[in-house]
């Protein structure tokens, strides 16, 4: 077994061994090389030659040494190739016993099982163990990992040849031979093929899934299918409603829609800001709950749930909640208990969550889906609402008319001309709106601009509290103007001076914004949830926090998934509304200047949105509609077009 000095030194420093700390780590290894731990199992005597060492200390490091000598060779060995303490602990927890012969024979198997193991780790530990670069193991795995990239840029499988030509660049591999391992990767099961037909016989390349996402296509598809088809409960049929809301009265679009949805056993409600959904909604929830159906609202995220119960005058909750789901656990969870279950915010719902929810969702369940198909897409793999919509499987109510008290707004009407293509009207000089833009062509300048607007134009003229109500919008997280160094340079100004604690890299102080980035259900703090810290602890470290009232404290381990929150991404904003939106638009954003991220952007401001940046970004940003074309396949299964698996010897790997 090879056995470096280094790799001893780093699993002495670790602390597993009681007695010896990093300054002793240090000189037994400055002082036996790779020679220290045989001497330490079989000739602990010459520790003593060892500064600071003396024969109580040498009973005490023997006594600890005697333990455990299969994992201590296994961590010595994988911090030799590298590898922290906290990864090489973590491989032996899960392998145990197995992990030498693992991480000799297939290091790749890693990815799948420790977390923190990606693949240009295994593939640097492959290449420490003697797998060839062109090893049929190690091009397997590159197209696997092709996959695993591919589905966190939203595609749920890759066309054959896209596919290969990503691994060809990732493993500097023949083209041929990256072929070859696809088809041996199908026809061991390892990945999934399968292409459409059409009357002519080509339905185009085969389509290449991880076998785990073609079952979840397959199964959703199905399921929306069977629940589609299942008949509506008798009591279900002409339900009456009340055209009449309040003061006002339903639109005969609105009136359109509330009916079409009450005849639905699923159905789908969209439009855009002002056109009235919640009034919808709220119509359909008082036109259930007198017949006696108990009706379920949820979204995707806690953050839209609240922005949903607050609307509707009903409860909702995230859609993770009301299923007992786990996030990372495909089991568990529970069955609906309610008959009528809407979903808002499904733009945001993505194809892995989706079978989550239909397979706890008994057959005679009716379910209306609400969203912004404009909106962006989901984080995770799959256009759920839009292959629903393009399916034409399912009934769809589309609201179109913009309210009055909504066309007052310049947020609303010009969310719509961004929609549309057009440019957005701002105030002449001197006039009142809500919607603004100051226009900055130097990057930095625009940082100053949004430090300025920040902490102290807009609280001044709006009466915006700037810690609770202002929120930095942009597009990206890197640059001059993206999340990372507006958060550092708004804490400067805002949190200077204030307690603070650093962890993993990260700084956060006492009146700091931040968001959760994980769902934690023993803290019951959501995914995208916004918090403002109130605590700090620096020798725990923990922090106390605020999230809508509600005091949290979060211990050492529980910090790993807060970051600063005063700046963060269009994508993270997803529903969600703020008072006051600063939304930075410059060159350096290139690559994220698309109409439905500027749109998305705009949408989710209430009060007041100034965009800072320059007007040729801003127009790029307009001009651009291409929304990126998610690779997959459900609006085909919808649609009942037949899919067939692809067998390696099949003549269709050769449609380009």
């Amino acid at each position: 077994m090879p056995v470096t000095a280094d790799g001893i030194r780093r699993y002495l420093r670790s602390g597993r061994i009681k007695g010896i700390g990093p300054k002793l780590a240090e000189r037994l290894v400055d002082h036996f090389g790779g020679d220290t731990l045989r001497v330490l199992e079989d000739e602990p005597d010459r520790v003593l030659q060892v500064p600071g060492v003396g024969t109580r200390r040498l009973k005490e490091l023997c006594r600890a040494f005697a333990d455990g000598k299969e994992q201590r060779e296994a961590l010595v060995f994988l911090q030799g190739l590298g590898l922290g303490p906290a990864v090489s602990g973590e491989i032996w927890r899960r392998l145990g016993a197995e992990t030498l012969g693992c991480v000799r024979t297939n290091p790749y198997s890693l990815t799948d099982e420790v977390q923190g193991v990606g693949f240009a780790t295994a593939d640097r530990i492959a290449g420490s163990v003697g797998i060839a670069p062109d090893d049929p193991l190690r091009l397997g795995a590159g197209l696997r990992h092709g996959l695993h990239q591919a589905l966190e840029q939203g595609h749920v499988c890759l066309p054959a040849p896209v596919l290969v030509e990503r691994a060809v660049g990732l493993l500097d591999a023949e083209t041929d031979r990256v072929r070859s391992a696809l088809l041996a990767g199908v026809a061991s099961g390892d990945v999934v093929a399968e292409a459409p037909t059409s009357d002519s016989g080509d339905g185009g390349p085969p389509r290449v899934y991880l076998p785990v996402m073609h079952g979840a296509e397959v199964e959703a598809a199905r399921l929306l299918r069977a629940l589609q088809d299942a008949p509506r409960p008798g009591r279900a049929d002409r339900l009456p409603f009340d055209p009449e809301i309040g003061q006002e009265r339903l639109t005969q679009e609105q009136e359109d829609a509330v009916a079409l949805l009450l005849s639905s056993k699923v159905a789908l409600l969209t439009g855009g800001p002002g056109v009235g959904k919640t009034t919808v909604l709220r119509t359909i929830v008082d036109a259930y709950q007198p017949a006696g159906f108990r009706v379920a609202l949820a979204s995707p995220t806690g953050r839209a749930a609240r922005r949903l119960s607050e609307a509707s005058g009903a409860a909702a909750q995230t859609l993770h909640k009301l299923f007992g789901l786990v996030p990372g656990q495909s089991t568990g969870g529970k069955v609906l208990g309610e008959d009528v279950l809407v979903v808002d915010e499904t733009s945001m719902l993505d194809l892995p969550l989706l079978v989550r929810v239909l397979r706890r969702l008994p057959v005679e369940t009716i379910l209306i889906l609400v969203g912004d198909p404009d909106q962006l897409p989901s984080v995770g793999p799959g256009s759920v609402l839009k292959d629903l919509i393009t399916s034409s499987q399912f009934p769809v109510a589309s609201l179109t008319r913009v309210f009055r008290q909504a066309a007052g707004s310049d947020i609303v009407v010009n969310a719509h001309r961004i929609n549309r293509g057009e440019t957005p009207r701002f105030p002449e000089q001197g006039e009142v709106g809500d919607c603004y833009f100051v226009e900055r062509q130097d990057a930095a300048e625009g940082a100053d601009m949004i430090r300025h607007l920040f902490c102290d134009r807009i609280p001044k003229r709006f009466g915006i509290d700037p810690r609770e109500g202002i929120q930095v919008l942009s597009p990206m997280h890197r640059g001059i103007t993206g999340t990372e160094a507006i958060n550092r340079m708004l804490q400067e100004s805002l949190s200077a001076g204030a307690a603070g604690i650093e962890h993993r890299g990260r700084t956060l102080h006492v009146g700091d914004r931040i968001m959760q980035t994980r769902n934690d259900y023993d803290l019951d703090v959501m995914n995208g949830d916004l918090g403002r810290v109130v605590g700090i602890d620096s020798a725990g470290p923990s922090l106390d926090a605020l999230f809508d009232g509600r005091r949290v404290s979060f211990k050492k381990g529980q910090l790993d998934h807060l970051e600063p929150a005063f700046a963060v991404t269009v994508h993270k904003s997803q529903g969600g509304e703020f008072p006051a939106v600063i939304l930075p638009l410059f060159a350096e954003h290139s690559l994220m200047l698309k109409r439905n991220v500027l749109y998305t952007a705009v949408t989710r401001a209430r009060r007041v949105l100034v965009m800072v940046g320059s007007r040729r970004a801003l127009h790029r940003a307009i001009g651009d509609d291409r929304m990126a074309r998610r690779a997959g396949e459900l609006e085909r299964r919808l649609r009942g077009d037949h899919l067939t698996q692809v067998a390696p010897d099949d003549p269709r790997w050769e449609t380009k």
